[in-house]
């Protein structure tokens, strides 16, 4: 069980990274993810895992365009293609070695967004557009199954009358 930043207490973001043992029971720190960041969603990839946008820094925090691969193995970060525009709150997930990110919040922290982007991760250092979602939505969760990934949830709006 791995986690990764959020929010502290009095909504101060956090660059901590644990991993729980259920083997032994006990939580180890990892190295620091390099920035603080909230409202991430992750895509595992055999050793990897990857993040893409999210707000950063202490609430209310700004939007960003950052991807990051951490490799579970080394505990290492290595900054990835920056996303197309600055997003948080968006889904993520791999699908025929294409990495996916659509919905989300823009740098206004509150339009919620349609756009679905992809990065191949064979030799890709460039964000294609892709299909976007039907009705636009942050705070999205996703789902891998079966070579397709599904949209679950989310809301509308974040920072004024948001709609679950």
């Amino acid at each position: 069980l791995y986690v990764f930043g959020g929010f502290t207490f009095k909504w101060q973001a956090t660059k901590d990274a644990y991993v729980y043992s259920l083997k032994s029971n006990q939580w180890r720190q990892l190295n620091d993810m390099p920035t603080p960041v909230t409202h991430i969603n992750t895509a595992v990839d055999g050793s990897s895992v990857w993040f893409a946008g999210g707000f950063v820094g202490n609430h209310p925090g700004a939007t960003t365009d950052e991807v990051w691969q951490y490799n579970l193995e080394t505990d290492q970060w290595l900054a990835k293609t920056p996303l197309p525009q600055k997003r948080a709150g968006g889904a993520l997930g791999i699908i025929n070695r294409e990495l996916h990110y659509f919905g989300g919040f823009t740098e206004d922290r509150d339009t919620t967004c349609t756009e679905h982007w992809y990065l191949p991760l064979e030799k890709g250092d460039t964000w294609l557009e892709s299909e976007p979602l039907p009705s636009p939505r942050g705070h999205i969760s996703s789902l891998v199954f079966k070579h397709k990934i599904y949209a679950i949830g989310g809301q509308y709006r974040h920072d004024t009358n948001p709609i679950d």
